[in-house]
C-alpha cells in the first residue's frame, strides 16, 4: 500500500518521502519538516500507530497538515483522530482524484 500511495501520489504531482511505519515517519518529518508540506499517516502502522505519530508530529510542530486514512471509518476513530489535530480524514480504499483533492486542500487551506 506503501509503495502504491508514493506512486498515485508522484503521480498527481507530489514529491513523496515514505516511511515504512509511524516511528520513521516521525523521524523523516524531524529531518525534512522545512520541506513537508503536509503528511499522510496510516491509522493502523508498524512501530507507533498513526495516532501515536500525529500526538509526535503535533508537539514537533503545532502547524503540521496531517491527512489520516484507515480501511475502518468508524465515527469513534475519526472524532479521535480529528481531535488529535489531524487536518482531515480519508476512507481507503479513496480515488486518485479523491486522495489528490483531500491533500490539495490541507495544503492550501481551501
Amino acid at each position: 500500500i506503501l509503495n502504491i500511495s508514493k506512486m498515485i501520489l508522484s503521480e498527481c504531482g507530489y514529491d513523496v518521502i515514505t516511511g515504512s511505519n509511524g516511528e520513521e515517519a516521525v523521524e523523516l518529518y524531524k529531518k525534512n519538516s522545512d520541506i513537508i508540506k503536509a503528511v499522510l499517516l496510516d491509522t493502523i502502522m508498524p512501530v507507533k500507530s498513526g495516532l501515536e505519530a500525529l500526538t509526535e508530529l503535533k508537539k514537533i510542530n503545532s502547524d503540521v497538515k496531517v491527512l489520516m486514512t484507515s480501511g475502518l471509518s468508524s465515527e469513534e476513530l475519526i472524532k479521535n483522530v480529528m481531535d488529535a489535530g489531524a487536518s482531515g480524514f480519508i476512507k481507503k480504499p479513496s480515488s486518485i482524484e479523491h486522495l489528490s483533492s483531500m491533500l490539495h486542500s490541507i495544503i492550501t487551506g481551501k
